[in-house]
């Protein structure tokens, strides 16, 4: 994992030109200024001074210019507004992904919209290499703490997986459901104040559980389109492109429907009911199987483990050490992966 310095000296453009130097630089971060040494030999950076605003903030200003009826849910501009500057977005984070980095931690304080509406990613203390000096894609890993933000995070990265460039991606649409519906983000968040780091990716984890479930009560139109296009990229395996130009087009297919609904009525989120189920016994097995597994040699068994916490048990989450089946159904005793214990430094926990 490069820190900020590493990252802006070797990818970032210099704000002053230097003709010796001919790198390929990524355009869509703020430029490179320079680097320095305090009295007490603490390092600093210096980058361009960036006029924009935070994802969240261009999409609450935006949304108010285009609201009309105030009766309206509001959800309804916000989407719209965001609908609209993604395509932008995501041509910013292809081109970092074509420097063989991925950030991490993407989410809207991270994504800043300048005034002629470009889009530059800012804070790189996360990002690392998702190829190696080989040419060859990282492999696929378990056990790994939580690395970035728990609203933002992939499931993935809740399990204890590392991350690909699949999962700047899901980080970007959790972003996009932040900036959409802050009533929904409030009940994920409800009661962390005091929680330790762990608690709250749990209750977090749980909470995006609950939100892709079939059974989620978050059938708003506008969930709808989104757990669509979070569908679609968790279909993506660790090593996968992501189809850029489809999830374009994709969104703009949702908010060409969106702004055909002539009026989106407003719906109180319902919390869903679990029922608790005592899985303890079974908990030491399955942790060891995970581990078990990932010393195999065999990576299509390792890629389809990955995700298999989102496809093949969409209904079933863990919090400490207790499974609840989300459903409401008999649990399964034999699950084949679950979330393991994050016991390492946690980066960032909201």
């Amino acid at each position: 994992m490069m820190n900020e310095i590493t990252f802006y000296t070797k990818f970032a453009q210099h704000a002053f030109l230097i003709a010796s130097d001919q790198r390929k630089r990524i355009e869509n971060v703020p430029r490179y200024v320079g680097t320095g040494k305090q009295p007490d030999g603490q390092a600093y950076l210096v980058t361009e001074y960036v006029n924009g605003q935070t994802l969240d903030k261009y999409v609450k200003e935006k949304a108010a210019k285009l609201q009309k009826d105030k009766t309206e849910d509001k959800r309804k501009d916000l989407a719209i507004a965001t609908f609209k500057i993604f395509p932008q977005i995501l041509d910013s984070l292809r081109e970092f992904h074509s420097f063989q980095l991925i950030h991490r931690d993407i989410k809207p304080q991270n994504i800043m919209i300048k005034e002629d509406s470009s889009v530059l990613l800012i804070d790189f203390g996360t990002v690392i290499n998702y190829k190696l000096r080989n040419g060859n894609h990282i492999e696929p890993q378990n056990g790994k703490p939580c690395i970035g933000s728990a609203l933002f995070a992939s499931q993935n990265t809740h399990l204890g997986f590392n991350q690909s460039r699949r999962d700047d991606l899901v980080q970007l649409i959790f972003s996009m459901i932040f900036v959409i519906d802050s009533a929904l983000v409030a009940d994920w968040v409800k009661g962390l104040s005091l929680r330790t780091s762990t608690e709250v990716w749990d209750q977090i984890y749980m909470k995006k559980q609950e939100y892709m479930s079939n059974k989620s009560i978050y059938s708003h139109p506008i969930h709808k389109y989104l757990k669509e296009l979070l569908h679609e990229v968790s279909k993506l395996e660790f090593r996968d492109e992501p189809d850029y130009e489809g999830y374009k087009k994709m969104v703009k297919g949702f908010e060409m429907e969106l702004q055909n609904i002539e009026k989106v009525p407003c719906q109180k989120s319902i919390p869903v009911k679990a029922s608790k189920v005592d899985l303890n016994a079974s908990i030491k097995y399955e942790k060891n199987k995970i581990h078990e597994l990932f010393q195999t040699s065999e990576p299509d068994r390792i890629e389809n483990l990955s995700i298999i916490g989102i496809q093949l048990h969409p209904n079933l989450t863990m919090i400490g050490n207790t499974f609840y089946d989300m459903a409401s159904q008999q649990p399964q005793a034999n699950i084949t992966a679950q979330r393991v214990d994050q016991t390492e430094a946690i980066s960032d926990t909201i």
